[in-house]
């Protein structure tokens, strides 16, 4: 079992029945999101450094933007 601050664990309680959830499948969701977040910076940063990118000028061009 996780400790949160009582200011912390308010927040969760709120939050969760605001969004109509368990506290608990809240903080799941929560962090799923991150987790899948996480993934896709990740995922971008590599596209970055992979050869064959073009700047945003020649995308625009290229594809009539």
């Amino acid at each position: 079992m996780i400790q949160l601050p009582q200011p912390t664990e308010t927040l969760l309680i709120n939050a969760a029945t605001v969004a109509g959830q368990s506290p608990l499948t809240f903080l799941d969701n929560l962090l799923r999101e991150y987790l899948d977040d996480q993934a896709d910076i990740q995922a971008a940063a590599q596209s970055l450094t992979e050869p064959g990118e073009i700047s945003l000028d020649e995308m625009r061009l290229k594809y009539d933007l």
